[in-house]
């Protein structure tokens, strides 16, 4: 985008797919992140299995509305780490929704 626009341009960068409030989550977390490494010789199906650390995993405590909206973001703006953390805490919602309406029909599999 800013290649597109030129570096003279003080004209402001409208960003169609993200509202204020996640831009500012995706700042937030670009912050924290900005002193990581990402390792290119990383196995793809590695970075799948990737526990989420701690500040992330906070950082994703947010409405379904909201995470959602920031998995968007980070595709549109191509923030490939942002974005498999949000895709990985959507899998591990899924997963813990799976393993509690598999305790509270236990009584189905025995028959």
């Amino acid at each position: 985008m800013l290649e597109d626009i030129g570096e003279d341009n003080d004209e402001p960068i409208i960003l169609h797919n993200v509202n204020e409030k996640v831009l500012e989550l995706v700042i937030e977390w670009c912050k924290h992140h900005k002193d990581d490494k990402e390792d290119d010789k990383e196995d793809e199906q590695e970075k799948r299995t990737i526990d989420i650390d701690e500040w992330d995993q906070k950082f994703m405590e947010v409405d379904q509305e909201t995470l959602f909206d920031i998995i968007l973001a980070a595709n549109y703006l191509d923030i490939k780490h942002l974005l498999n953390i949000g895709c990985k805490t959507v899998a591990n919602m899924i997963k813990e929704e799976e393993e509690q309406i598999k305790k509270e029909n236990e009584w189905a599999e025995d028959r």
